[in-house]
């Protein structure tokens, strides 16, 4: 497992140099065009106005050098965020194609027909010989039985990998047991609405996202 996490984190650092690199050489190149193409026409402009060349009847000035100049300036500057705007671009169709790959997958815990809603009375929370894993080949959980009592507070404290946070998502039903079963108020979860089960319980994650809005649409 370790060699294919080094092996993917040599790919993505191989794929974001080669962006990096793709991003820094566009930004020369049109650094590069919009320089050359100042120095030309400030030099045919000033070649121009010392020459004392016509238009429309009309002498070239030293002010028509100047307004040439301010206008190529004044362009450069826009097209100086090309490059900025290529990449947010990219990443937005990435971000794009992740998203519609996330819509398009199958929900995989679905409510049983004529699911009933959770009725919480009391807030009692049981584990009954619950089972569980992520693939078949590897038990996260296996025969945990506990009861939480109304009112009480408990504290889950184990290892990294020991199943901590597969608990909660099994209290949210993220996922569905392999084994056992879990009560909340003498209700298996696994009968109820999955958006009822989520409604009745409030969890603080270690990583707090705050949204840009107010405290009750965070709450």
């Amino acid at each position: 497992m370790y060699h294919k996490y080094d092996h993917e984190q040599v790919r993505i650092q191989k794929a974001e140099w080669i962006s990096t690199a793709s991003l820094n050489l566009l930004n020369t190149v049109q650094n590069l065009v919009i320089h050359v193409g100042l120095l030309a026409g400030s030099m045919l402009c000033a070649w121009l106005v010392a020459e004392n060349f016509n238009i429309g009847n009309r002498v070239l000035t030293v002010g028509d050098y100047v307004l040439f100049a301010t206008y190529i300036i004044q362009l450069y500057m826009p097209l100086n965020w090309f490059g900025t705007y290529y990449r947010m671009i990219q990443q937005s169709f990435i971000d794009m194609e992740n998203m519609f790959d996330l819509l398009q997958e199958k929900q995989e815990v679905k409510d049983v027909p004529g699911a009933s809603e959770l009725v919480v009375t009391k807030g009692m929370i049981e584990f009954s010989h619950v089972g569980f894993h992520y693939e078949p080949s590897k038990e996260i959980l296996k025969d945990v039985t506990f009861v939480v009592p109304p009112g009480q507070t408990y504290a889950l404290v184990g290892h990294s990998g020991s199943g901590k946070s597969t608990i909660i998502r099994l209290l949210f039903r993220f996922y569905d047991v392999t084994s056992g079963t879990i009560r909340i108020d003498g209700q298996d979860i696994s009968q109820v609405q999955q958006e009822s089960v989520r409604k009745a319980i409030g969890v603080v994650p270690q990583d707090t996202v705050l949204f840009n809005n107010d405290i009750r649409y965070d709450h």
